[in-house]
């Protein structure tokens, strides 16, 4: 394949560690018939992050109000 699609990771800021912000990255899920579960690893880990499709993150949008 000439242009390989691209990947995503999703990441988001949050107080895991008292009241200083800390990113934080996706690297597993639960999805049943109508809830979303994000489980976030460590900050300082990007090995075990989750990687995601444009289409993979479309499908997933679904789960969320527009």
């Amino acid at each position: 394949e000439r242009f390989p699609e691209k990947k995503y990771v999703l990441s988001a800021m949050r107080c895991a560690e008292g009241s200083v912000p800390v990113k934080q990255y996706v690297d597993a899920m639960n999805i049943s018939t109508n809830n979303v579960e994000f489980h976030f690893g460590f900050s300082n880990e990007k090995a075990n992050t989750m990687e995601f499709t444009q289409k993979e993150l479309d499908d997933l949008s679904d789960f969320f109000p527009k």
